[in-house]
């Protein structure tokens, strides 16, 4: 896996569309083709990377999946969850459960990270993320 801070023309992909991309959904291999021709790069968080392995190593197929997410993840470069994005994250995580509207730690933690590295989500999961102000996501 990669580890990259790196601003610019990325996208985040949420552990939703990646194990939407794992399980060859047309879908998401749709949407996958429309950010490559956009020419962005891909990235994903730590908390999307330990998602996947704790579903593979739960998993029936537990070797084979654990080489399938590292096959998966060497084309992606993983953000880094630094100071900066754990001081984003509490913040995110704290707001929404003072307002009622908790969203869990690690959507909170992938929010902070995408907002540290200025990255766009692409996720379903609209519910949560559309709760953060300033966090860019697009469904698929």
């Amino acid at each position: 896996m990669k580890q990259n801070s790196v601003r610019g023309k990325m996208v985040c992909f949420d552990t939703d569309f990646m194990v939407a991309l794992l399980k060859g959904q047309s879908e998401a291999i749709k949407k996958a083709e429309e950010i490559e021709s956009r020419g962005e790069r891909k990235t994903t968080t730590p908390i999307g990377a330990f998602e996947l392995f704790l579903g593979a190593n739960l998993s029936k197929h537990r070797l084979k999946n654990i080489e399938l997410v590292n096959d998966f993840l060497r084309n992606l470069e993983v953000l880094i969850f630094d100071l900066a994005a754990a001081e984003r994250a509490g913040k995110i995580e704290a707001e929404l459960r003072i307002s009622g509207k908790p969203i869990g730690i690690r959507d909170s933690m992938v929010a902070g990270i995408a907002l540290r590295h200025e990255q766009k989500i692409i996720t379903k999961n609209v519910k949560h993320f559309s709760q953060i102000s300033g966090l860019s996501y697009e469904s698929w």
